[in-house]
């Protein structure tokens, strides 16, 4: 082919070390810009880019690994740790990150380290491994704190926190409310929107609807003055939950049908997912057999993924589910739950919409 033969005529001039170098060069720097740019407004462009360019990136990262230097290839695959989380490719990602993290050379770049830490805790939890992400945080927390830079203290506050929210820790709102109180402070904050989401989550855990609201509410605004897609669709589907609990059952739905329908334009499938099991709690109050057989189409979606339920959610569910199945004849329950397993994504989204 045309590129292995300008890889022969760069071996032959003994150019190939330097021509890698400007090859990853050009990769990190597109990563590093990548970081800001996929929480904006041109979210969706710049995943679009970086699947463009990801076979480059894979290439890049490649050599990057080859280097004594552990720091630039930590710190480009903690760039890529948000695009593996949106692409769904959580499995490679933490393998990358899982073998540059345990690299002994790998601690003498803590800054590098602790990202590329970061970026492992945030594909571990989307596995289920739950408890691990929580130690991963806490790790990479520890070495912000020491380094001392705010911006990024800030970063990994906001990503404990969100592993504790899932774990349902309790210590989850305290770690979220320093986030908070700190992303404040800041000139330019990356996660002042997503901390008020993942507080607004944790306080409706709690039972504090009226504060979860409000948190929420702010985080929705957030979202749309900057015009991040991702922002908008999580905080709908926040606020969604809300409602539903606060038993606004039409505004509710209509709530999480938006959340659902933008998180599925967006390929975002973790939250896709979770979204469509609230949905399937607000359907189990009126249309029990059709919330049935959306639970059962998730609970495969999920399994097909390997994507397990988080534990804070796993009990809610599980009781919800039970108590539909006793609500309708033993016969026709297994054959909902058969035909929805049987179900794509796309046809239990498009069911879930028209509910």
């Amino acid at each position: 082919t045309v590129r292995e033969f300008g890889r022969e005529r760069l071996a032959a001039s003994g150019e190939t070390s330097a021509a890698r170098a400007a090859h990853a060069r050009w990769h990190q720097q597109l990563v590093t810009q990548s970081a800001a740019e996929l929480i904006g407004p041109l979210q969706r462009e710049w995943l679009i880019r970086l699947d463009l360019e990801y076979a480059n990136l894979r290439l890049a990262l490649d050599w990057l690994e080859l280097d004594e230097d552990a720091a630039p290839a930590l710190a480009m695959a903690a760039g890529l740790a948000w695009y593996w989380w949106y692409r769904g490719l959580y499995a490679e990602g933490r393998a990358r990150l899982d073998a540059l993290v345990t690299r002994p050379s790998a601690r003498t770049a803590p800054c590098a380290w602790a990202a590329a830490m970061d970026g492992l805790g945030l594909l571990v939890r989307a596995r289920g491994d739950i408890a691990q992400a929580v130690t991963v945080h806490e790790q990479a927390l520890a070495v912000w704190r020491e380094l001392g830079s705010r911006d990024q203290l800030a970063d990994g506050l906001f990503l404990y926190g969100l592993a504790l929210m899932y774990a349902g820790d309790q210590l989850a709102r305290q770690v979220l409310v320093e986030c908070l109180q700190l992303a404040r402070t800041l000139p330019q904050p990356h996660w002042l929107g997503g901390t008020l989401w993942a507080l607004g989550r944790t306080l409706r855990y709690r039972g504090e609807l009226a504060a979860a609201r409000e948190s929420l509410e702010e985080a929705l605004q957030r979202a749309e003055a900057i015009g991040n897609p991702s922002g908008i669709a999580v905080s709908l589907w926040g606020l969604g939950e809300v409602q539903l609990d606060q038993g606004e059952t039409d505004t509710a739905l209509a709530t999480l049908q938006e959340a659902l329908r933008r998180l599925w334009d967006l390929g975002e499938i973790w939250s896709a997912i979770l979204c469509l099991e609230r949905i399937v709690r607000l359907l189990a109050r009126r249309k029990q057999a059709q919330a049935l057989t959306i639970a059962a189409a998730a609970a495969a979606w999920r399994s097909r993924v390997g994507l397990p339920l988080p534990p804070v959610d796993a009990m809610p569910l599980g009781w919800e589910l039970a108590r539909l199945r006793s609500l309708l004849d033993p016969g026709i329950a297994v054959d909902l739950e058969q035909r929805g397993a049987a179900l794509s994504p796309a046809e239990v989204v498009a069911l879930a919409l028209a509910a």
